[in-house]
């Protein structure tokens, strides 16, 4: 805003009538900068100076040419008129009192031109010839300081274009103080060079995302079509990179103009395509790409003359294509596409530039060239798009890489604990179950050599017999725990409604006898109907454990517990005795910590801890958790899990 409110342009300038125009009434301090625009005399195929208008007999007028424009565009009804040719311009500039020096800014008379005022060349640009090979084509910004005489300016310019689409003025002389001028001419150029840093640092930064982290190719494919716009804004405007090569290549700057337009259409396709993919038609896609294609093709090869002419025709193919891509990228809006409603809004600003500028260059409405920014904005768009999408993406990644992490610290975690496990299993089999079978297989022995009596061979019958029994029900411990942890990894639980009191009768049955001998009493105090999603078999074998663990630990006389409650959408089972309770430096047994960890009976029954381990892992598998708290007066304890009702 700051730059177009200092252009120095603020009241719109008077028009030209007939080679006279008539700024008696313009303040240049107050209304600043003036266009030279209007009808000027037209002299087709004569070069004239201001001597030619002192003699008496005046030269032939033909015709008025209207300033900003190229005379293929006027309505001028001159014989011979063609696209090349050469000319001479005249405008009579009537001025206030007061300013004794001004200053003109001439930037895009095609192709060669000289300037003169009031009798005098001022400058010029390039070599005007009446042939093709007598004519050197140029561009360059010319700005000559201009004194003031009898407040009139004779303004005489002969133009010749063999190298371009026609001769003329594409943009009108400005008018203005020597201060005027050189601000605005400051203004563009930093305006100029803004658009230029911005786009420079969105195309490095979308390379230095592709090359550098994502390999994305829709954000190499933005940076090159950053990059090809700074080509496109230093061929056009202030043309600075006409300032910076040599004038012998001026034909290949000029073409670099069109080739730089006719890729934008092609850049824009092949990031769309890969921005949305699928979106895009295969047929659609390669047929307007193959199109704009050909026209840039055509511009290594044709004349400019010719590219000039075809021009209007790529401008409609152009906003044909943008038309189809806003429906299309309309239709993903309305799918609910990502991005899809910020790049719609982009492509938009986009068409109108494109219109406008079609309309502008083709002296339809003369208004203002705007392309240049309506790209700016899509482009800001644009990266706005991708920075979401990386930023998306770099989140992402880095909640992968904290899952990941977090997996690997549990996996780690695991496996020190399985290898825990394992020398415990290998310590177990090698003696708790290797024992038992060592004293069968001695006593066998015994027994064949006829060593041993009735009296002794029914007393060691008996103790082996104990042992092996423990032992049976240390394997099937064993056998259940790892069956758990194969199902824990590969299988899940098969959840079904089961009544409580059923399993809690088939998990007590094998233990009467024990019950009996202990004089333990049994209380079960669960209703029928009493119902809960579990896995039959797993629930089963917890009530086994903690039911033989509860007699295990009890005194004589004494009595275990199995109760159920409920609490809100679950059913708490417990299973309370009254025995000698754990001691604190075992109760990390319910962590699956140390889990072989065990002692005595108060029968001098045997164990290993497998039972607690084995009730923990199937409990977890079905969404529930052993808890231990002691029994009243710390005599005994209470292990309670909570099941979903069914």
């Amino acid at each position: 805003s700051i730059i177009f409110n200092c252009q120095g342009e603020g009241v719109t300038s008077p028009i030209g009538k007939e080679g006279v125009l008539d700024l008696r009434n313009w303040n240049f301090e107050d209304d600043g900068i003036v266009k030279l625009s209007g009808e000027w005399d037209f002299f087709w195929q004569q070069f004239l100076t201001s001597d030619d208008f002192i003699n008496k007999k005046e030269p032939i007028k033909s015709g008025q040419l209207n300033s900003p424009g190229l005379w293929r565009f006027q309505d001028l009804d001159i014989p011979g008129l063609d696209w090349y040719g050469y000319a001479t311009l005249k405008l009579k500039v009537l001025l206030p009192e007061g300013p004794n020096n001004l200053m003109l800014e001439l930037k895009d008379l095609r192709t060669a031109y000289e300037l003169e005022v009031n009798g005098e060349l001022v400058t010029k640009c390039g070599v005007i010839g009446t042939t093709k090979k007598s004519s050197i084509p140029e561009f360059s910004v010319k700005r000559p300081i201009i004194e003031v005489k009898n407040q009139e300016l004779d303004i005489i310019v002969r133009i010749s274009d063999f190298h371009r689409d026609s001769g003329g003025m594409s943009l009108p002389i400005l008018l203005g103080t020597n201060e005027q001028i050189i601000i605005s001419a400051r203004n563009s150029v930093i305006e100029e060079w803004l658009l230029i840093g911005f786009l420079l640092f969105s195309a490095i930064y979308h390379f230095a995302l592709y090359f550098l982290r994502s390999r994305e190719t829709v954000n190499l494919y933005f940076g090159i079509f950053c990059i090809n716009f700074i080509l496109r804004l230093l061929t056009r405007g202030e043309k600075m990179m006409f300032e910076l090569l040599p004038t012998s290549w001026w034909w290949i700057v000029s073409k670099g103009e069109f080739l730089f337009l006719f890729l934008i259409p092609i850049l824009y396709l092949i990031y769309y395509n890969e921005l949305f993919k699928n979106r895009i038609k295969p047929f659609m896609f390669w047929s307007f790409l193959s199109i704009f294609g050909f026209f840039a093709l055509l511009v290594l090869v044709a004349s400019l003359a010719f590219i000039s002419k075809v021009l209007f025709i790529h401008q409609l193919i152009g906003i044909i294509s943008v038309f189809w891509i806003i429906y299309i990228t309309f239709k993903a809006y309305i799918d609910k596409v990502e991005h899809s409603g910020i790049f719609l809004l982009g492509f938009i600003v986009l068409l109108v530039g494109v219109i406008n500028d079609f309309l502008y260059f083709s002296y339809i409405l003369r208004v203002i060239e705007v392309f240049n920014y309506s790209c700016i904005i899509f482009i800001f768009t644009q990266a706005y798009n991708l920075a979401d999408r990386s930023v998306k993406a770099f989140n992402k990644e880095e909640e992968l890489s904290k899952a990941l992490d977090q997996k690997v610290s549990e996996r780690t975690e695991q496996l020190s604990k399985a290898n825990v496990v394992k020398g415990k299993l290998l310590s177990i089999v090698s003696h708790d179950l290797r024992g038992p079978l060592t004293s069968l297989h001695g006593l066998i022995e015994l027994a064949e050599g006829g060593h041993l009596d009735k009296k002794e061979e029914k007393t060691l019958f008996k103790s082996v017999k104990q042992s092996l029994d423990s032992s049976l029900t240390l394997l099937d411990n064993i056998l259940a725990w790892a069956s758990s942890q194969l199902q824990s990894n590969s299988v899940s639980p098969q959840l079904e409604p089961l009544d409580i009191i059923n399993l809690v009768e088939e998990s007590v049955h094998p233990y009467v006898q024990n019950l009996n001998k202990k004089n333990v009493k049994l209380k079960i105090l669960v209703k029928k109907n009493t119902m809960v999603l579990a896995d039959k078999n797993m629930i089963k074998s917890v009530l086994r454990n903690l039911v033989s663990n509860a007699l295990k630990y009890s005194s004589r006389n004494s009595t275990i517990t199995i109760s159920t409650r409920y609490t809100s959408d679950n059913i708490l089972i417990s299973i309370a005795d009254e025995g000698i309770g754990i001691p604190n430096e075992m109760k990390d047994l319910l962590n699956g910590v140390n889990w072989a960890k065990s002692r005595l009976g108060t029968a001098n029954e045997t164990g290993v801890g497998v039972g607690l381990l084995l009730c923990t892992d199937l409990l977890n598998q079905m969404k529930s958790k052993l808890v231990y708290e002691p029994n009243k007066d710390n005599k005994g304890c209470i292990f309670s899990f909570s099941l979903s009702r069914a």
